[in-house]
C-alpha cells in the first residue's frame, strides 16, 4: 500500500469466498457463500524533511554567489518516521553551471536516521565562469535538484523509496577582483608573522589598487602599511605585511582596506564579496618563558634591523 497523501487513511477490506458444508452423513454437500469486511486506519506522516542552506566558507549564510568563488551548499535531513529509515543512497545533480571543488561522494549514504534526529551533507562548489553568463548584473541560478532514496530499516529486499527535491535559486554576480590570504595556523607573542595576500585583477584591463592596513592595539606591523599598485588583466599579484602580536588568544587582524581606482562605484554587496571568505582572527600563543626576558619591548625594537621603522 502506497499513499500519495499526509493525514488520515481509511482502508476497506473485502474479502468473498465459499465453503462446502457436510449437514448429515450421507447428504449432499451445501456450498455456502460468504462475505467478511473490515475498516482500517491508517495515520500517514512525512517520513523526511529536506532543506538546504547556502554558505560561505566560513559556513556563514549569503544569499548571493560570485563567479569562480567557492561557496558551501548545505543539505539538512529530518527524520520525522516513527520507524528507523535507512538512507541508501544520496547525491547530487547539478546545474551546468556548478562544478565542485572537490569530487567525494555525498557523506549520507548508508546512513541510518531515528526519529527526529538530522542529519546534514556538506558540498563546496562554484560556477564555472565557462558554463555561466558574463554580464556583471545579477541572475538567478538554479544550482540543480538532490535526489534522496531511502527506505525502513531492516528491509532490504523491499524497494527503495526515490525523493527529489530541486536546490535553491541564487543570485550570481561577477567580481571585478578577488583576494586570498596566506596566513599561519597559529602564532607566537611577539614573534614575527607574516601574512601574505593574493589579489587577482578577474577583468581583461589594468587595474589600479590602493593598499592600506588599518592600525590595530594588537599588532606592531613592521614597514609600510599602504600600497599602490597596477594588477595586469586575469593576473596575480602578491603583497605582504610583517605583524608582531602584542596580546594573547584569538586576535583580530588588522582591517585591509582594498580601493580600486576605476571600480570605485561598486556596490555594498560586491565589496563584501571580496573579502567574506578571509579569516577575521588568528590564534596568537604566550611566548615561552625562557624567552620572556629576551622578548621585551626594548630588547625587541634592538634586534629589528636598522632600515625598518616600526608603526602602530
Amino acid at each position: 500500500i502506497k499513499s500519495h497523501s499526509i493525514g488520515s487513511q481509511k482502508i476497506n477490506i473485502s474479502v468473498h469466498y465459499s465453503v462446502d458444508c457436510l449437514v448429515r452423513e450421507g447428504w449432499e454437500l451445501i456450498k455456502c457463500k460468504c462475505q467478511k469486511e473490515e475498516s482500517v486506519s491508517l495515520e500517514t506522516v512525512t517520513p523526511l524533511r529536506i532543506s538546504h542552506r547556502i554558505l560561505n566558507m566560513k559556513f556563514q549564510p549569503q544569499d548571493c554567489t560570485f563567479i569562480s568563488e567557492p561557496f558551501i551548499v548545505q543539505t539538512n535531513i529530518h527524520c520525522l518516521s516513527p520507524w528507523k529509515i535507512r538512507l541508501t543512497n544520496a547525491k547530487y545533480q547539478w546545474n551546468q553551471s556548478v562544478t565542485t571543488v572537490t569530487n567525494l561522494p555525498d557523506q549520507l549514504n548508508g546512513t541510518t536516521l531515528c526519529q527526529q534526529e538530522i542529519a546534514s551533507s556538506l558540498q563546496c562548489v562554484q560556477v564555472d565562469p565557462q558554463n555561466s553568463f558574463s554580464s556583471p548584473s545579477d541572475m538567478q541560478l538554479s544550482l540543480g535538484s538532490y535526489v534522496l532514496q531511502w527506505r525502513r530499516e531492516g528491509e532490504e529486499g523491499s524497494e527503495n523509496a526515490t525523493a527529489t527535491v530541486q536546490l535553491p535559486h541564487i543570485n550570481t554576480r561577477t567580481l571585478p577582483y578577488s583576494i586570498s590570504i596566506d596566513i599561519p595556523a597559529s602564532a607566537t607573542q611577539r614573534e614575527l608573522v607574516t601574512i601574505t595576500y593574493k589579489l587577482t585583477n578577474k577583468t581583461i584591463y589594468v587595474q589600479e589598487f590602493d593598499i592600506q592596513l588599518s592600525a590595530s592595539n594588537d599588532f606592531m606591523c613592521s614597514g609600510n602599511r599602504t600600497m599602490k599598485f597596477r594588477v595586469l588583466p586575469l593576473t596575480c599579484f602578491p603583497f605582504s605585511f610583517n605583524l608582531f602580536p602584542l596580546n594573547v588568544g584569538y586576535i583580530h587582524l588588522p582591517q585591509l582596506d582594498i580601493t580600486c581606482v576605476s571600480q570605485s562605484k561598486l556596490d555594498e554587496q560586491v565589496l563584501k564579496g571580496v573579502s567574506s571568505n578571509l579569516p577575521l582572527s588568528i590564534f596568537v600563543m604566550p611566548a615561552a618563558l625562557e624567552k620572556a626576558s629576551d622578548s621585551s619591548p626594548s630588547s625587541m625594537g634592538n634586534s629589528l634591523p636598522s632600515s625598518v621603522t616600526a608603526s602602530v
